[in-house]
Order: C-alpha cells, then sequence, then structure tokens
C-alpha cells in the first residue's frame, strides 16, 4: 500500500534521494544519463492507460482504471523531475521560474489568477 501523503510534501528530498539511487545504480556513461533520463519520461506517459479506461485498447472491455491512469501521470512527473534534477544545478528554482513563465501566459482578465 502505498504511503499516504500530505498536500505539502517534500517532493523535492525524494526526487534527490531517487537521483542519488539512480546515479549509484547507472552503468551508462554520465555524459549519456541525461539522455537515457530523458527517454524514460517518453516510455512513462500513461497514454495506454488512458485508453485502457475509456476502452480504446485492443479488445471489448476497458483494461484499466482511472487510478491507473493517474499513477501513470504521476510516473511522468517524477521522471521529469529526475531528469530535470539531473541536468539542472537547481532544479526547484528552474521548475519555479518556468512555472511562472507558464502561468504568465493566461491573459489578466481572466478570473483564474491568483
Amino acid at each position: 500500500m502505498a504511503q499516504q501523503t500530505t498536500p505539502v510534501h517534500s517532493q523535492w528530498s525524494h526526487v534527490g534521494v531517487l537521483l542519488r539511487w539512480l546515479d549509484l545504480e547507472q552503468v551508462e556513461p554520465v555524459r549519456e544519463v541525461g539522455m537515457v533520463r530523458v527517454l524514460a519520461i517518453g516510455t512513462a506517459y500513461g497514454a495506454e492507460a488512458v485508453k485502457g479506461v475509456l476502452g480504446l485498447s485492443l479488445g471489448p472491455a476497458p483494461t484499466h482504471l482511472w487510478d491507473d491512469a493517474r499513477e501513470a501521470v504521476a510516473d511522468v512527473v517524477v521522471a521529469a523531475l529526475i531528469v530535470l534534477a539531473t541536468i539542472a544545478g537547481d532544479p526547484e528554482i528552474i521548475l519555479a521560474a518556468r512555472l511562472d513563465e507558464v502561468a504568465a501566459r493566461v491573459p489578466a482578465e481572466t478570473d483564474v489568477l491568483l
């Protein structure tokens, strides 16, 4: 059973633990590690789970639940955070800055602003 988490989660400390563990287990040359980890994002993106929920997989019935799709999408986020930590010295700062840039695209007159 998965450990319960709170909305304020120590995600970056977990990313650091995972990154150190992966670095200990790595067999690829150091310069290729980032590229290999980027490829991991593409293998985890969850399309099969969503297709399975919607009944679009081969076969007559749905093959996945929404919980499967949510876990698959979360796996993508974890993989992306690990890649960012691999290729960036300050992944927290880079992610926060990018999120600010993307959120700034919302027009000022929109009612969803903070």
